[in-house]
């Protein structure tokens, strides 16, 4: 192995979360659109543990994520996006509630920043208004980061909890939730503008809260799981 493919590797490691496979498949296209010989799995790990980049989690380690106890207590949010027709792209600020896997926020913007964040937290309370949210679970996203957004959840008595850096796992609801919007609503048609967006996400948000059942809560639906709180 020449020393630029050893050079390649490091640098392809330092810059990605990936695992040793997948740098591998990346690292022999871009090795043979130079025209230069192909690398092993075995010489690429090897690389990988010498850096010191790669730690094997051992099995049964992750702490599992258990639902709170009441509605509202913890939320996961996050943002997607959808391209348009055009080229254009529009984000998705999604937010679900770790107690019956509920909807809460789904709005499409044009812009992802602390501002739109902040503008779909102020129609929190008319959208469910017998529970006061405590904690929000987000990314190190730029949004999430900024000290408006910090300082407006601090004046209304949140919390906002951010999750490790590559650990999606820290929030599995939301993650879970954005691949049923992709899968189910997104990827099924085309769009030309955000608010065409708005008018798909408006129709899944009310078919998955009313009708779509959820095995994680014995076949029952969010809003069934609500009301064997609320007394209906």
């Amino acid at each position: 192995m020449s020393d630029f493919q050893a050079e390649e590797i490091r640098e392809r490691i330092n810059r990605s979360r990936k695992g040793y496979r997948r740098i591998c498949l990346e690292l022999r296209r871009a090795l043979a659109d130079r025209g230069l010989e192909s690398v092993g799995f075995d010489t690429v790990r090897r690389i990988l543990h010498g850096t010191g980049a790669y730690r094997k989690r051992v099995y049964g380690t992750r702490q599992s994520i258990r639902r709170p106890e009441g509605p509202m207590h913890q939320l996961e949010i996050d943002f997607m996006e959808k391209v348009l027709v055009g080229g254009e792209k529009t984000r998705i600020f999604v937010g679900v509630d770790r107690f019956n896997s509920g909807l809460m926020f789904l709005d499409a913007y044009k812009t992802q920043g602390a501002e739109d964040v902040a503008r779909s937290l102020q129609l929190l309370p008319k959208r469910i208004f017998w529970y006061r949210p405590m904690e929000f679970i987000a990314d190190n996203g730029p949004a999430f980061i900024q000290w408006g957004l910090r300082f407006l959840m601090s004046q209304r008595g949140w919390t906002l909890t951010y999750a490790d850096k590559g650990a999606p796992y820290q929030k599995p609801f939301v993650e879970r939730v954005i691949r049923t919007l992709r899968c189910e609503c997104l990827d099924q048609q085309f769009f030309t503008s955000t608010e065409e967006v708005q008018e798909a996400l408006r129709e899944f948000q009310w078919k998955y809260n009313m009708e779509r059942p959820h095995m994680g809560l014995d076949y029952k639906t969010p809003y069934e799981k609500i009301e064997e709180v609320t007394g209906g």
